[in-house]
């Protein structure tokens, strides 16, 4: 039945009357729970943490942005910091989403920041991957924000670049393109290296899972992954999809089990479901009516990049939005397969 489909349940799965699931499986029980009202279902304190501390008013008050990182975040960036860290303590990954300027660079300095401030030992480099225009640009914005990070960027001839790869343990975070990558991928895979993060920035690179940007990105080794975009995700399921399969490995399972369940004409009747996820994100995007960011001498917002910058009620996307974007889907598809 349809709660079996989403939780992926097989017979391997259960053991002595017991069912063990991935952790990021944990929203999807938790909204399958949901539906059994008249049923007694007891949690405990880890269950009850996890779920909690992904709410926007839940958030660990705790989590502390690292002196070392030289810009003062405003109260979003604050919150999407925390929202990042949240997700790496559960091993979750997740997509940051905003306009241009809005200081996505900012929050993913400063959690990288705050590993390397944590970790004395046994330290793992992070690696981002960006456009070609862009990847000077972040080392730029790590030499301006982040100082005390060692910061290199993989360039040159075949040879160089294959050295900058063999000693990248050196760096605690590490620069290089998706053109780069592709042509490097035989050399990380020979490294064998796992990251502590990795980042993809203008993760609409990634939205055709068949690509070489794709293949090659999502070989990498890491802990954590978090896709920046700026760009909605608007035009079909299996961009997404595309997506969920870099930052969270099976979490939408695998695209054919995902396309014949999800993408088939009768699911997508009207793009319903297309249409409500792509609207948080759409929502997310949006340029909002508060001014007090733009011309921000500290980042380096200028107006031209933006035309408005964060109201209120788009700070609260972060929260309300982006923390429980996963159950949102989950909802969505749940609520269109049932009706």
């Amino acid at each position: 039945n349809l709660e079996e489909h989403f939780i992926n349940l097989t017979d391997k799965d259960i053991k002595n009357n017991t069912i063990k699931l991935p952790v990021n499986r944990s929203l999807y029980l938790n909204e399958l729970l949901k539906k059994f009202k008249t049923t007694k279902t007891t949690k405990n304190s880890e269950y009850k943490d996890l779920i909690e501390n992904l709410e926007k008013d839940n958030l660990d008050e705790q989590i502390e942005i690292p002196n070392s990182i030289k810009a003062t975040l405003r109260d979003y960036q604050k919150i999407g910091f925390k929202w990042l860290e949240t997700l790496d303590n559960y091993k979750f990954g997740g997509i940051l989403a905003d306009d241009m300027g809005l200081g996505k660079t900012i929050q993913i300095l400063s959690i990288i920041l705050a590993y390397v401030n944590e970790s004395k030992e046994n330290r793992k480099t992070s690696i981002v991957i960006s456009p070609s225009s862009l990847a000077l640009n972040w080392l730029q914005e790590a030499s301006k924000f982040a100082p005390s990070l060692k910061v290199g960027v993989v360039s040159g001839k075949a040879s160089e670049r294959k050295q900058q790869i063999e000693n990248l343990e050196k760096n605690d975070l590490i620069i290089t393109s998706y053109d780069l990558l592709k042509r490097d991928s035989e050399k990380y895979e020979e490294k064998n290296y796992s990251f502590k993060y990795i980042i993809a920035d203008e993760a609409q690179y990634l939205k055709n899972s068949k690509t070489q940007n794709a293949k090659s990105i999502k070989s990498l080794k890491g802990e954590t992954r978090f896709a920046l975009t700026g760009t909605p995700i608007e035009n079909s399921l299996a961009e997404l999809w595309s997506i969920f399969d870099f930052i969270m490995p099976g979490y939408l399972f695998q695209y054919k089990k995902f396309k014949n369940s999800y993408e088939s004409p009768k699911v997508r009747e009207a793009n319903s479901i297309v249409n409500v996820v792509a609207d948080k994100f759409n929502f997310i995007s949006q340029k909002a009516n508060f001014n007090d960011a733009v011309n921000d001498p500290e980042q380096g917002v200028r107006e031209e990049d933006i035309d408005n910058v964060m109201s209120q009620l788009h700070r609260g996307v972060y929260g309300d939005e982006l923390i429980t974007l996963l159950k949102l889907m989950v909802k969505a598809i749940f609520e269109h397969q049932t009706t």
